[in-house]
């Protein structure tokens, strides 16, 4: 089950409809599913883990897990009252960066086309970059005060992968010898 649906994606940072409910010609997937689900599956498996992600995509309405999708306002370490906005949030601005650099493309039956249109004039592809590291970071900076909720929480989270103590890296010191001539 995808975590974002288009019309969240919509209320968060809006999308072309006519790009997001074209469908693929051999599948029937619309753009928006594909992209959702690979950014879904890719930048939240690595951020979320393995284990988080499912028990998120295969139960979205327990109520620990709807706090993580829609965020919540906690206390930190320090006391501070602060807020995140949640895994819809965060998924939609990483799906936004995708489709910036997507929605340009399309594949035809003479291979991957562009578009171009005499009345506007193409960003450059350092600017399509820019734009989408500006977003990705917007749901990253999100992230890290989840992630600090989270690890608050790791009693109420046993999925969360960073709870868990890891052996540390312990360095091996090599002594270096000199031979004086």
């Amino acid at each position: 089950m995808a975590l974002l649906t288009l019309a969240q994606q919509n209320l968060i940072k809006p999308i072309s409809q006519n790009w997001a409910l074209s469908t693929k010609e051999i599948s029937g997937t619309t753009n928006f599913t594909q992209i959702e689900s690979e950014v879904e599956n890719l930048e939240l498996r690595k951020l979320l883990g393995n284990a988080l992600l499912y028990d998120l995509q295969t139960n979205p309405l327990t109520a620990l897990n709807v706090l993580l999708l829609d965020g919540t306002i906690f206390e930190n370490c320090n006391n501070d009252t602060v807020e995140f906005q949640g895994i819809r949030f965060q998924l939609a601005n990483m799906v936004y960066a995708e489709y910036m650099l997507e929605s340009k493309i399309q594949d035809s039956y003479t291979g991957m086309v562009k578009k171009s249109r005499p009345e506007s004039v193409e960003l450059s592809q350092g600017e399509l970059n820019n734009y989408k590291k500006r977003y990705q970071e917007i749901a990253l900076s999100d992230f890290q005060i989840m992630k600090e909720y989270l690890n608050e929480n790791d009693t109420l989270y046993p999925l969360w992968e960073c709870s868990r103590t890891k052996r540390p890296y312990t360095p091996r010191l090599i002594t270096v010898r000199k031979t004086v001539l």
